[in-house]
This record gives C-alpha cells, structure tokens and sequence, in this order.
C-alpha cells in the first residue's frame, strides 16, 4: 500500500495541487455569475482533462497487482481477472469521489476562473504539464523520502535532546560499566 500511496496518490492530487499553484494565493472565491451547473460541467471538465479518472484506473491496476503479488497469484488468468475486479470497483467509487471533490473546486474557484485554468490545460504547455507531472511528482516524491532518510536521525536526535533540556522528556540513563542501563 505504500507504494501505491507514493506512487499514484500525488497523481491523483496532480490536478488539484496543479490548478491550486497556477491560480495564485488559493483565496476563497464567490461566484455568483455562473449556474452551479455549468460550474460543475466546467470542473468535470477540468477533471477529464487532467486525467483523474484515468489515475483513477491505473491506481486500481496497481492494487490489484499488490493483491496479486501478496497472494501469490501468478501473472495468468486469475491475476487478470484480479486486475479488471479491482479497476472495476475503483471506477465505480471514482464518480463517488468527484462527487465530494467538485464541491471543494466549487468552493476555492469562480466558473471564470475553471475556464481560465482548463484554457491553461488546453494550451501546449499545459498539456505538457500533465503529461510529465506523473513522473515529476514520484521523482520529487524518491528525492525526498531519500532526504527524509538522511536528515531524520539529525531531527530526532535534536528533537530529543531539546525535549530533555526543557524538562518534558526523562534524561537518558547511561549506561553502566556492563553496557546495561
């Protein structure tokens, strides 16, 4: 499950963190102008072209596999069909996800402002944009659960010894002359 989390959890974000970036300052925004439906078609839209359905499919290709593999099913019939159950039920519950996601498009952005963005997308750069931030974002993600390992035993050491300096953690005992405490 770590993997899939890593891997395809900043893919399926990709649109909102992206449109949330190009936007600006992420201010609340009233939008009184536009029918809430063509609002919502807009950021259906958005969605469609950022692909999250698509990620949607490809996080149930993995689960399955990860089920497979855990299982000990071989790559034959069974972990096919492993595969198609799990795209199945991902994308029955996608739509179900949207539903609460949309509101949260609706909240943060005026119909103007989802045009102006799926104008963004529709453009060669923006295209590009989806295209690459899949790879952009598990290379950032390998980048940083790498320095993550390295400046995590520094924190916690500092961490600790703040704590005890301040009174709100026991001292470490020493150990004594047989190396127990």
């Amino acid at each position: 499950m770590r993997l899939i989390a890593s891997r395809w959890l900043p893919r399926l974000g990709m649109g909102c963190l992206l449109v949330v970036g190009l936007v600006g300052n992420g201010a609340l925004a009233e939008d009184e102008q536009a029918p809430v439906t063509e609002k919502r078609a807009a950021i259906e839209r958005l969605m469609e072209i950022t692909k999250v359905a698509e990620i949607g499919t490809q996080m149930g290709q993995l689960i399955s596999q990860q089920i497979a593999q855990m299982s000990g099913i071989e790559a034959n019939e069974a972990a096919a069909r492993s595969a198609e159950i799990a795209a199945n039920v991902i994308g029955e519950s996608l739509d179900d996800l949207m539903d609460e996601v949309i509101p949260i498009y609706e909240k943060y952005f005026t119909h103007e402002e989802i045009l102006e963005i799926i104008a963004f997308h529709e453009s060669p750069i923006g295209k590009k944009s989806i295209e690459v931030m899949p790879q952009l974002m598990a290379e950032s993600m390998q980048v940083a659960q790498r320095w993550a390992m390295t400046v995590m035993p520094e924190v916690r050491e500092k961490v600790s010894e703040q704590m005890r300096e301040e009174g709100l953690i026991e001292p470490e005992e020493e150990p004594n002359e047989s190396g127990e405490s």
